[in-house]
């Protein structure tokens, strides 16, 4: 018996380490290879590399039907006439306690994102069919390039 499992932990090993040396993908990791290799941007000189999330509260029970900030397009315009469309990441929703204008309680949508901008006085976000207010790139540069859109609720 203590040769099999001696006999069956190099197997183990041996399928382990072709595993790793092997090109191909390991099953179920592709997509986080993928996930991976999108979320890294390829900047070109002068441009604005801005990373953040958007948030929306939607009243409780969560619907899928209620404007969704996971997986949206979001175009942003800039003060030079420029425009750069993205599509948001995967939104977490998190369960928020009762409040007196939401009693039942509240779902928060979290979204991340990142873009690739080119330099620009200020920009406009559109999302949901939603103009935000504008935020200037020396507000955004304050705030370390990483900003949080509110999307009303």
């Amino acid at each position: 018996m203590i040769r099999s499992r001696t006999a069956a932990i190099e197997v183990l090993g041996v399928v382990a380490l072709a595993a790793s040396a092997s090109p191909s993908p390991v099953a179920g990791m592709e997509s986080m290879v993928r996930q991976t290799a999108n979320a890294t941007l390829t900047v070109a000189p002068n441009s604005v590399v801005l990373r953040g999330r958007f948030v929306k509260l939607t009243g409780f029970p969560c619907h899928r039907s209620d404007p969704y900030v996971g997986g949206e397009a979001v175009m942003f315009e800039g003060s030079d006439g420029s425009t750069t469309t993205i599509v948001t990441g995967s939104a977490n929703w998190i369960g928020l306690p009762g409040t007196p204008e939401a009693p039942l309680g509240q779902c928060r949508q979290v979204a991340p994102f990142a873009v690739e901008l080119p330099p620009a006085g200020c920009y406009v976000v559109l999302i949901n069919d939603r103009r935000l207010p504008a935020v200037t790139l020396v507000e955004l540069r304050a705030e370390g390039l990483c900003h949080t859109f509110r999307l009303p609720s």
